[in-house]
């Protein structure tokens, strides 16, 4: 017996999804299920101003001349010549205006605003209730406002008159270093001219420190530009009772777009002329550095005091770096007879540091060198001690140190590093008497093997062997200072005098070699936790 069959055509693919989906309903249909969701809604169209958000609208200022603006608002009515805006903004390539409520005349350029307005700029910060100005000419006025101009300065008046957003003029004006309600200084002036690109003069200042009036300005001027200009400081009088009257005249000059310097003499009348200044400069984001100082030839004791530092930080992108920090002083009390907040308040520092190094994928190294400066002042009047140097140097001369990172062995990592360095003491035996230095070097070799040495399930031994070497050319020849030891002969000769015995670093030279090893066996922790247990007074859970 024979069997019969039909062979079909082969459907297109568009016309076999297209016979599936009646099918498909019917097939939900029986199971109980829900229809096919329908197609959605078409979206709500919205609003013009949702549209056109900041749209380039051309307004005609004379023969052949556009201007685009920019705008934007809440709600907003267009007229032949008048636009109504609310609570929405006005802007074209290099001025921002926001309020509440802008009235713009589309043909003259005039506009007024009311409410919370902002004028935004290049420089410029604005904030005022009311606002009349020629958008074109950039000429107006505003009411009840707030300035911010470069680089911190706030100024706040009932009134302003601009020509351009470069040149204002105020009746009554108060000004201060920043935007606080109350700062912690401020200016009232009764007029002022401002011009961002040049100077700022203004007459009748009274300058107020919290609201108390401490100096009184009969006309004064200064740079009111963004960028810095070279010119005089203001002058700086004073009086001290020990150093008379003082008169400093600093100067400022500009030394191109990366460096600049202030000459900053100071002149005292019982003790003569101290010349001071500081040099600046940052070529780059990552390379900055200054030299500040001060020199003085006392006219009382024909004594010699000075004191400078240097300071250097540069991070090249090769991976090299270099910072240095050099700090010294004729004594330390220069900052305090002397002081202009040089070093910062507090102790003054006399340390120096210097560092050169790179990294590399596999290893570091670096050169450094350091020195610690301590002078020993006595409890009386007397700068000088008979019996003790005047100052101690501790010095780290220039060492070498490297550095491997950790290279693999099969399961285990090899790491090391080696450092080669000289240390010293230099003590200041004051005039007359030479300086007694001791020095010695110190050379350190270290090394370390560590990995795994196998894994057993939840179960791992981990081993650890390391060794170091360390080698002193000289060691202390006395370690422990005495009061109770007896001083023969003169009191500064190091070798009679017990004071210097912890510096005295003459001794004999010592070799230490440590070696460690460590087995570590790790596991998964065992424990159980006994709920509500009493036992001895105790209740709770314990694990």
């Amino acid at each position: 017996m024979g069997s019969r069959f039909t062979v079909l055509p082969k459907a297109a693919p568009g016309v076999a999804r297209a016979l599936l989906l009646p099918a498909l309903s019917c097939l939900l249909g029986a199971q109980g299920l829900p229809g096919l969701p329908g197609p959605l809604p078409p979206p709500e169209a919205p609003s013009l101003p949702e549209l056109l958000p900041l749209r380039p609208l051309p307004v005609e200022e004379g023969a052949g001349q556009v201007q685009s603006l920019r705008w934007r608002g809440e709600m907003v009515q267009e007229s032949e010549d008048v636009w109504i805006i609310e609570k929405g903004a006005i802007q074209s390539e290099d001025l921002l205006l926001l309020a509440d409520r802008i009235a713009f005349q589309r043909k003259t350029g005039m506009l007024e605003a009311f409410g919370r307005i902002r004028l935004e700029g290049a420089g410029l910060r604005l904030r005022c209730e009311r606002l009349q100005m020629d958008w074109k000419k950039r000429i107006g006025e505003a009411w009840a406002l707030e300035l911010e101009v470069p680089p911190s300065w706030t100024l706040r008046s009932s009134h302003v008159a601009f020509t351009t957003v470069k040149s204002w003029e105020f009746e009554e004006v108060e000004i201060s270093p920043c935007p606080q309600e109350k700062p912690g200084w401020s200016a009232k002036l009764h007029q002022m001219k401002l011009e961002l690109e040049g100077f700022a003069t203004f007459r009748r200042a009274k300058v107020m420190v919290a609201g108390i009036p401490v100096l009184y300005l009969p006309w004064a001027a200064y740079p009111a530009k963004a960028e810095r200009s070279s010119g005089l400081l203001p002058i700086q009088p004073g009086y001290s009772s020990a150093l008379g009257v003082r008169l400093g005249i600093p100067y400022y000059q500009v030394l191109g777009s990366t460096m600049d310097a202030t000459f900053a003499p100071e002149f005292f009348s019982r003790e003569g002329a101290l010349w001071g200044g500081e040099y600046r400069w940052a070529p780059e984001l990552t390379h900055s550095g200054s030299f500040q100082g001060r020199y003085i030839k006392q006219h009382t004791d024909d004594v010699t005091r000075y004191q400078y530092r240097f300071q250097e930080l540069w991070q090249r992108e090769d991976g090299w770096q270099f910072s240095a920090d050099l700090n010294q002083a004729s004594d330390s009390l220069v900052e305090s007879d002397y002081g202009r907040s040089m070093g910062g308040l507090g102790t003054q520092s006399f340390d120096s540091a210097l560092f050169l190094g790179k990294n590399f994928p596999w290893a570091s190294v670096n050169l450094s060198a350091a020195e610690q400066r301590t002078f020993f002042l006595p409890e009386d009047t007397s700068f000088y001690r008979s019996d003790f140097p005047s100052s101690l140097r501790r010095r780290s001369y220039p060492q070498v140190q490297a550095r491997l990172y950790p290279i693999p062995f099969g399961e285990f990592y090899l790491d090391g590093g080696a450092r080669l360095s000289r240390f010293g003491y230099l003590l200041d035996l004051g005039e007359g008497s030479p300086d007694a230095n001791y020095a010695w070097t110190r050379n350190d070799w270290s090394t370390r093997l560590h990995g795994r040495l196998g894994q057993w399930g939840p179960f791992r031994a981990d081993l650890q062997l390391a060794a170091r070497y360390t080698g002193y050319s000289a060691s202390l020849k006395e370690s422990v200072f005495s009061e109770k030891d007896s001083t023969n002969g003169d009191k500064l000769d190091p070798e009679s005098n017990s004071a210097f015995d912890p510096f005295r670093v003459d001794g004999r030279a010592v070799n230490r070699f440590l070696g460690s090893s460590r087995l570590q066996l790790s596991g998964p922790q065992l424990g159980r936790t006994f709920e509500k247990l009493d036992l001895f007074g105790y209740s709770g859970d314990l694990k």
